[in-house]
């Protein structure tokens, strides 16, 4: 018992520490390979290092019985992400987004289409290995409420990926993405703890397909 309340404290304290980081210095890192690398240390090396040190392991869930399943709940998250997306495109000023990749240089087709699959796939992996694995998973596993566990993980995961989104919006409006994506991570919550993580990932992986799609249908159609 001992162990695992050490083990669920580490994890929370580097959780805490790594989004707080990334949070600081992620939307502020000019170069796309900087943010990639920095993003790869925090999300993925640093909980990998917990992991051995102090022993623990992840609940995959990647078995070939439940494929069929994954499937259809990836089909799904796809499907209703890109038409929440479309939805919210009548709602939403979309110049402040398009703006921040032309000065990124990420509006042109290819450049646009290669940054979003690498937050689609590899990225979407990163996130569900430290929001879903490290930072729910395992304190779930180690005795702390799947509530307590799961609403520690989905602000996480919404503080984060609202401040990467810092200056897009007016406030009401990143408070309004907050609250979504708090809910977000909490739906990828529930499918981690019904499924297991990998059929998190493939639904992480299709919603940013989804506004993958939807991007392209925003700025380039």
């Amino acid at each position: 018992m001992e162990m695992n309340r050490l083990r669920t404290g580490t994890a929370g304290l580097t959780s805490l520490v790594c989004c707080i980081l990334l949070a600081v210095l992620g939307p502020d890192m000019p170069d796309q390979a900087a943010k990639t690398l920095l993003k790869f240390l925090l999300l993925g090396l640093a909980p990998a290092l917990v992991l051995i040190w102090q022993g623990g392991s992840l609940r995959l869930g990647c078995r070939r019985q439940g494929r069929e399943k994954r499937r259809r709940l990836a089909v799904l998250a796809y499907c209703a992400f890109t038409g929440l997306a479309l939805a919210a495109a009548r709602f939403v000023d979309l110049a402040p987004i398009n703006q921040a990749l032309a000065q990124n240089g990420a509006l042109s087709l290819s450049r646009f289409l290669a940054a979003g699959l690498l937050i689609a796939l590899p990225g979407a992996f990163l996130e569900e290995f430290f929001f879903r694995g490290f930072c729910f998973q395992l304190p779930a596993a180690d005795g702390v409420p799947p509530v307590t566990a799961a609403v520690f993980s989905a602000g996480l995961f919404s503080l984060y990926h609202s401040v990467m989104m810092k200056g897009w919006f007016p406030p009401w409006q990143t408070l309004a993405a907050f609250l979504v994506l708090f809910a977000v991570g909490l739906l990828f919550c529930l499918v981690c703890r019904k499924s297991g993580l990998c059929a998190a990932w493939l639904c992480h992986m299709a919603a940013n397909l989804a506004l993958l799609t939807a991007g392209l249908a925003w700025f380039y159609l």
